[in-house]
């Protein structure tokens, strides 16, 4: 297939690599001193996956250069990106290309439906750790669960066999380079999961400047997490929303039981966001439970103290 990748940072370069190593024919997007690298060196990929060398991109600073149209197209920037980055891959759009958003937050497909008018936009969950140690080169670090991705409703509602059928096959796709991989036909009820989860521990991690393992293990961190995923609990509840757990505590028995253990030296990119003097994606995560919480007249206390304290740190 061909493949570009829009936004080559670390989640980028994650599935760009290993899709390239798989054999498709892959355009990389991003920033140019990681695609400079890459053009003359090739990626490096380390890390709990193996360590593998890829070479043979398309490395570009501009969409405006890629030569589609392309089968698939990967969103990878940061949720405040999406609108611009949308408006910019549109041209490289054919009426089959699948374009999925792999990125933090709920929101994204949204605002790249508005922008594209594309009717084939997927969500996607990424819930596996990757930093980007320098230029040309990738680390993972954890993984939990496999990447899942999926048509919102509308799209869903529209899509034929076929369609459906295209994008079951390029996610066994993804899984066949390495990266474990599903197709789901309820995105929503995972990427509001992983919103639990990001909105949990994405802002006490940077506001503590500590790994995920450690927020539990103090009370008042616990005691926060817990109130922050209570909250969106009811705020999902409210826009229908049907999560796979029938109480919050049902997630929280996986949130502490597995999903911290299995990412419990992992420090959030919002920390580094926040070190490296970066906008963070605060407004994707809290600032969305904030949201939806006002128009629906839900009290959300806890996201609004995070969303107020991260924006503060990151201004």
């Amino acid at each position: 297939m061909n493949i570009l990748i829009m936004g080559a940072g670390a989640v980028g370069s994650a599935f760009g690599g290993f899709l390239r190593k798989s054999g498709h024919d892959v355009t990389l997007v991003g920033r140019a001193d990681h695609m400079n690298v890459i053009t003359r060196h090739g990626l490096r990929i380390s890390g709990i996956w193996g360590e593998h060398h890829v070479d043979g991109f398309h490395c570009l600073t501009q969409a405006a250069e890629a030569k589609g149209p392309f089968d698939a197209v990967l969103m990878c920037v940061k949720s405040f990106d999406s609108a611009a980055a949308a408006g910019a891959i549109k041209p490289h759009l054919s009426d089959s290309t699948l374009l999925v958003s792999l990125q933090n937050g709920v929101g994204n497909v949204e605002q790249i439906l508005e922008a594209t008018e594309h009717p084939w936009t997927m969500g996607g969950r990424v819930i596996f750790g990757i930093v980007r140690p320098a230029p040309g080169e990738i680390d993972i670090t954890v993984y939990t669960q496999p990447v899942m991705i999926g048509f919102s409703a509308a799209p869903l509602a529209m899509a034929g066999a076929d369609i459906i059928q295209r994008a079951q096959t390029f996610a066994d796709a993804i899984a066949t380079a390495g990266i474990p991989c599903e197709y789901t036909p309820n995105i929503e009820q995972h990427l509001w999961a992983k919103l639990l989860y990001n909105c949990a521990l994405n802002p006490l991690s940077a506001l503590h400047r500590v790994h995920y393992g450690a927020l539990p293990e103090r009370a008042e961190w616990r005691l926060c997490m817990d109130r922050i995923i209570d909250e969106i609990f009811a705020v999902a509840a409210g826009r229908g929303v049907e999560f796979m757990w029938s109480h919050p505590d049902a997630f929280k028995a996986l949130f502490y039981d597995k999903l911290v253990p299995d990412t419990y030296h992992h420090h959030s990119s919002m920390l580094q966001d926040i070190e490296n003097g970066n906008r963070t994606e605060i407004d994707a995560l809290c600032g969305m439970v904030v949201r939806y919480a006002h128009e629906q007249g839900i009290a959300v206390p806890e996201n609004e103290v995070m969303l107020k304290t991260i924006q503060e740190l990151s201004s």
